[in-house]
């Protein structure tokens, strides 16, 4: 299933969205991850996974446009 053209900048803000998004997570050491503002609040991972996975469900469940990457990288 492909994106209809009019929706066709959807998937090219996702794109761009995601890679920035993964960019930002990238600049962070592995330490740095389970950073926790407060005892209430997400760690830097748990936010970023957050961020990746509603993206995700955004794009492909409420808009219907088809996203051929994984929601999460591999490592």
């Amino acid at each position: 299933m492909s994106a209809s053209p009019t929706f066709a900048f959807l998937t090219e803000s996702y794109a761009t969205e995601r890679l920035k998004t993964l960019s930002l997570w990238s600049q962070f050491q592995t330490a740095d991850l389970e950073f926790r503002p407060s005892a209430e609040a997400r760690s830097v991972k748990e936010h970023f996974v957050h961020q990746c996975l509603s993206e995700d469900a955004w794009f492909t469940k409420m808009l219907g446009v088809p996203v051929s990457v994984p929601a999460l990288p591999e490592t």
